[in-house]
């Protein structure tokens, strides 16, 4: 054997004891019938280095928090590392995550759209406080072999306030009893691990942070909250059992919550560790001491994860024979292919475990998926084996039949999908199916939350007159609009796009358009409006439309929803809503069916046609990340919560080809204290903040970043969310002043909408948007005061110009006297008549633009491998690749769900009784 010396790396990162160790093995019992005893093993090394490794889990544990503190930005305050217990839950469905591993895991971070839910029931928490109560007994023991647990019963008041200039919160601590304060510290987070536990009833997280001291704050706390704690001590770590008491709103019950949580008690001593770790210049048991600490406290916080569960035995109870079902809580962002599951079927079977004479039988399940190509990473086809431990009623016999037949099966409840539905019925289709994964509450997709815009080719107002409900003789008399030409929507399209969309889907969309909104009036009672708030100004007494778009709906994307929800019901179109799609089923190189997942059951339902209308990854922390860019993740979610990619994922899974923009997407300037991971179903598109084109809008560092009068804010307002959200904080400030406030939409800026801030000089607004973000008071006073010079100069030069803000103007900040390095082009009124106005905006996202490749004619997906259509896959909707990039026009995404949606639904109905 080579009998070179270990690496350095091995000698202080992987091993437990440079001593070689050697262990004696118990003698075992002969079988023979002497009952003589077979010789001992001899004692055995701890391997051929003479060394035990560290155990691999307990390695990448150790290698996070020694990162994390190494690496951290904020070096004042004390270091804090605690493991708390709880369940990790996927965000879209709420269930605990289910993944076929069979020993706790160390997940990546980011990776997975979830979140982490320490709360535990009361039966719990006793079973922690008997448990950790009967071991501090039994630690005073004189026997016992550790040193003793030490007890303290503690009740405290925790009150949160905003701190100036962070986002983290101060957070001041109080001995509830005597009012002293314990603690004033801001907590700096500087990353979590999360650990999934297969074979126990809980999950774990590993969190560093930074404990920062600061001087007491001042004003009213944000939150307070009361803390009844158990917190034992055992040589370098402390246990504490907490239920939490936070008080909501006024006249609401108080929330209680109860966790458990493990730290290091001295971090000073686990600072001095990490910095000795590896150190060659020190003696070994320095360099090991940090890994030493972190197997002690991954140990620790392995034998708390114990919650007592409802099976006596924690295993499953299933057949010990025949075939059973799998339930995966955790779809779509952990989707498993099941392409091969009926064919594998025969190889799924239970063993037996734990049997003796007096225990019942008891079985873990073993199935083996097929892995797909990782075609959307965060999307991940699982290549393991598995060991399911679900409740008993997750796991039912399964038939090899199909469960049921369809014309039609549709994915997706919004816009798009309601159109394929009901298009598809009336083109003959007697068994259509609408499946959407949310809750019947969450009906509808983003199209809820627009304002019910449609951007459609038109002749002038004649033309659409008899399809809107607001207009009667008299006011049509004093209407000034312009048609709206089949040329100038593709060029909207087209220039906005940058000559990038595909020409022959611009062009279905667009001579689609007027037809689609005829047929919504008409059949599905869409109660259309000119859009009077929206899309025109009253100038010298008339109603002047401008930007191409003029139609919007009664009630905006509520009024949409309820419309399709009667035609849809009239109609007998059949609806499953908590039904999330698995995965397409192919034969013969065409679609035959689609597996889901209903009430805990596996269905495959068998359909010659499945139309997926369930929109793109826009809800998807992770897959936003992925694909948009890094800022893009803290975007906030316009809409449902529940557009992760499944489509994308179960039709790339077979092959479906990919296109188009998938860097880009729809945004839009969003109020910053608006919900970040969905919207919110009563205040919809209220959110939105679109009259920029009338002021400007400054960074947090005081200075103006785009034209705001660049075009219309239908053109304009896509891309500067974008431009907001890569601005420092990612939130910047519309500023106007009193002359033109009064033109403002009451729906987006009314004072039961959003936060105002009010100020009779622009000194005194800066004083006030410096306690929002402002960072320089100074540069903001000046970006107005530069402004406003060149404003009056451009003035001077061109006296016949007039402000008016249905035209583009041309009033602008460019002359030859002077110039700004970032134009306003259009309707730049100097800002200096008091009051002023500002509001906080940040970035929302509506909708991403990559997606499906499909064909124009027939709304049918296509293969990448083939560029063929897939006999029987439809697609509408946002799921539709290669029709928008990088920007958009106002009102076309509603327009194109129509398009196609109707497209796909005519179209599958041509498929009716195909051999399935």
């Amino acid at each position: 054997m080579d009998n070179k010396r270990p690496s350095t790396d091995l000698e202080y990162n992987g091993e437990r004891s440079p001593k070689r160790q050697r262990r004696s093995t118990p003698p075992r019992e002969s079988n023979g019938n002497n009952g003589a005893h077979a010789h001992a093993l001899p004692p055995l090394s701890c391997s051929i280095l003479g060394v035990e490794p560290l155990d691999e889990f307990i390695r990448e544990i150790a290698d996070f928090v020694h990162h994390m503190i190494m690496t951290r930005s904020e070096r004042v305050g004390n270091v804090e590392v605690e493991a708390k217990v709880g369940v990790l839950r996927n965000k879209g469905t709420g269930q605990r995550l289910v993944f076929p591993v069979l020993v706790e895991t160390v997940l990546a971070p980011d990776a997975l759209d979830t979140r982490f839910e320490s709360n535990m029931s009361p039966t719990q928490h006793k079973h922690f406080n008997t448990l950790l109560n009967n071991l501090k007994t039994n630690s005073h023991q004189p026997d016992h072999p550790s040193p003793p647990l030490q007890y303290t019963h503690l009740h405290l008041v925790d009150s949160f306030y905003n701190a100036e200039g962070s986002r983290e919160k101060i957070r001041v601590t109080r001995n509830e009893k005597t009012g002293e304060v314990v603690a004033c510290m801001r907590k700096v987070r500087l990353g979590s691990l999360d650990i999934y536990s297969p074979k126990r009833m809980a999950d774990w997280r590993i969190s560093v942070n930074v404990e920062v001291p600061v001087a007491p704050p001042v004003g009213t706390a944000t939150l307070t909250r009361r803390k009844d704690r158990l917190s034992y001590s055992h040589e370098e770590f402390t246990i504490d059992l907490t239920q939490v008491t936070s008080q909501g709103a006024p006249n609401t019950k108080p929330e209680v919550l109860h966790e458990l949580e493990l730290e290091f008690t001295r971090s000073e001593y686990l600072l001095a560790t990490a910095l000795r770790r590896g150190d060659p210049n020190v003696a070994e048991a320095e360099r090991s001491a940090f890994d030493e600490l972190m197997r002690a406290f991954v140990n620790n916080a392995r034998i708390l994860n114990v919650l007592p569960s409802l099976s006596k035995h924690g295993f499953v109870r299933v057949p010990t024979s025949g075939l059973v079902q799998v339930f995966w809580s955790s779809l779509p962002d952990a989707l498993i292919s099941l392409s091969t599951f009926e064919s594998r079927l025969s190889t799924v079977r239970c063993r037996n475990v734990d049997v003796n004479a007096t225990a019942p039988k008891h079985a873990l399940l073993h199935v083996n998926f097929k892995a797909d190509t990782d075609r959307l990473s965060p999307l991940t086809a699982l290549r393991v084996s598995s060991r399911l431990t679900e409740p008993r009623d997750r796991i039912e016999h399964m038939s090899t039949t199909y469960d049921d037949t369809y014309d039609c099966i549709v994915v997706g409840s919004g816009h798009a999908g309601s159109c394929a539905a009901l298009a598809a019925s009336d083109a003959g289709l007697s068994r259509v199916l609408i499946i959407d994964k949310c809750p019947e509450g969450w009906v509808g997709g983003n199209g809820y939350f627009t304002a019910g815009a449609h951007r459609t080719v038109h002749n002038g107002l004649d033309d659409l007159l008899p399809i809107v409900h607001n207009v009667d003789v008299d006011i049509a008399s004093e209407i000034d609009m312009d048609p709206y030409t089949a040329e100038d929507f593709t060029s909207d399209i087209m220039r906005l796009g940058g000559g990038r969309s595909d020409p022959a889907l611009v062009k279905a969309v667009v001579d689609g358009s007027r037809d689609a909104i005829g047929w919504l009036a008409e059949r599905v009672k869409m109660p259309f409006h000119l859009s009077f708030n929206r899309q025109a100004y009253l100038v010298n007494g008339r109603q002047k439309f401008w930007g191409g778009m003029v139609l919007s709906v009664q009630d905006g994307g509520k009024g949409v929803i309820k419309a399709h929800q009667e035609a849809l019901k009239s109609a007998g179109v059949e609806t499953w809503f908590e039904t999330p799609a698995v995965e397409l089923i192919c034969a013969n190189g065409g679609i035959v069916g689609l597996m889901v997942l209903r009430k805990g059951q596996l269905l495959r339902l068998t359909s010659p046609s499945v139309i997926l209308a369930c929109g793109g990854y826009e809800a998807s922390v992770k897959l936003r990340g992925k694909y948009l860019g890094e800022d893009w993740k803290r975007a906030k979610v316009r809409g449902t919560p529940y557009n992760t990619g499944d489509g994308l994922a179960i039709a790339s899974s077979i092959g479906a080809a990919l296109k188009g923009d998938f860097r880009g997407c729809h945004s839009t300037c969003w109020d910053a204290d608006a919900p970040s991971d969905g919207g919110d179903r009563a205040l919809s598109n209220q959110f939105t903040k679109s009259g920029y084109p009338l002021g400007l809008m400054l960074n947090t560092r005081g200075v103006r970043f785009v034209d705001e009068g660049e075009d219309f804010r239908n053109y304009t307002y896509a891309k500067f969310g974008r431009e907001i959200l890569v601005q420092p904080g990612g939130f910047v400030f519309q500023v106007w002043d009193s002359r033109v406030v009064g033109w403002l939409r009451k729906e987006e800026y009314g004072d039961d909408v959003v936060r105002k801030m009010w100020a009779k000089t622009p000194e005194e607004l800066a004083e006030k948007l410096e306690k929002e973000g402002l960072e320089s008071k100074t540069q903001f006073i000046q970006t107005l005061t530069e402004y406003n010079e060149a404003v009056h100069a451009f003035a001077a030069e061109n006296t016949a110009r007039r402000w008016d803000p249905a035209v583009k103007d041309g009033l602008s900040t460019q002359s030859s006297r002077q110039s700004l390095a970032i134009p306003k082009t259009n309707w730049a009124l100097p800002l200096e008549q008091p009051p002023y106005l500002a509001v906080k905006v940040s970035c929302g996202i509506t909708f991403t633009f990559g997606g499906l490749a499909i064909d124009p004619e027939t709304a049918v997906v296509l293969s990448e491998s083939t560029n063929k259509p897939i006999p029987g896959l439809f697609c509408a909707g946002e799921l539709v690749g290669g029709l928008f990039y990088s920007n958009y026009p106002g009102g076309s995404g509603l327009t194109a769900g129509a398009v196609l949606g109707i497209m796909a639904g005519r179209e599958a109905a041509k498929r009716k009784g195909q051999t399935v």
